[in-house]
């Protein structure tokens, strides 16, 4: 069928495969910080549920749009000097935010903590440009819509699918040694999966020129 021949062709691209890998690794640990954030914020800052859901709404809403915005225009900016900035943008991003966001699982200081995270929901967002850049560059023309309906699948599917499992499994295996505190170390080990995306998306580009002409000859 055409959706298994897209897949197949989008298999066969490897700066394609490596950026959605880099995605899917950042979906899940996103999907995760969503699912146990306010968990985290319960149980080791002590704020009410009122509380964490106004910052959470604001968190995502603002932080998280900005993040979106920023990632498809600085893609576009560095990428016109050369095109693998369109995915090393965001290893550049994560590697950035990587000291607020450990920091702000860290720390015990409440307000400290609340301005740190902000961090986290930029780069959560950021990603999501030049990954759909990537993808739509990376395949055929008459291929484009499926791509992304198929990068779209795998992302969510494995990013919402994994990611809070693993964190709940992690979580309850730390209970007998962390306490109340479980939550807050399983999403901070479970946040260094974004130096296995920052790789990935550095990395992607290295076959770029040669899957760019193979999804020129395919349209």
């Amino acid at each position: 069928s055409g959706v298994i021949k897209v897949a197949r062709f989008m298999l066969s691209q490897r700066s394609l495969v490596l950026t959605i890998a880099g995605a899917t690794l950042m979906t899940m640990t996103g999907y995760a910080g969503l699912a146990f954030f306010s968990k985290f914020l319960v149980d080791s800052h002590h704020l009410t549920q009122s509380q964490v859901g106004l910052y959470q709404a604001l968190l995502t809403g603002v932080a998280g749009t900005i993040g979106t915005f920023a990632g498809g225009y600085l893609a576009d900016l560095f990428s016109k000097r050369d095109i693998r900035w369109n995915t090393r943008v965001v290893t550049v991003a994560i590697l950035l935010a990587a000291p607020f966001a450990l920091a702000g699982y860290i720390l015990s200081d409440t307000s400290t903590v609340l301005w740190l995270l902000p961090a986290t929901s930029l780069v959560g967002g950021l990603y999501l440009g030049p990954t759909f850049t990537v993808t739509q560059n990376l395949v055929g023309v008459n291929m484009r819509s499926t791509a992304s309906a198929l990068l779209l699948f795998v992302i969510n599917f494995i990013g919402y699918g994994l990611g809070p499992l693993i964190v709940g499994r992690v979580s309850d295996l730390l209970i007998p040694l962390a306490g109340s505190e479980a939550v807050r170390y399983a999403l901070l080990l479970f946040s260094l999966l974004n130096f296995w995306a920052a790789w990935h998306y550095w990395v992607a580009p290295r076959t770029l020129k040669e899957d760019l002409e193979r999804a020129a000859a395919a349209a």
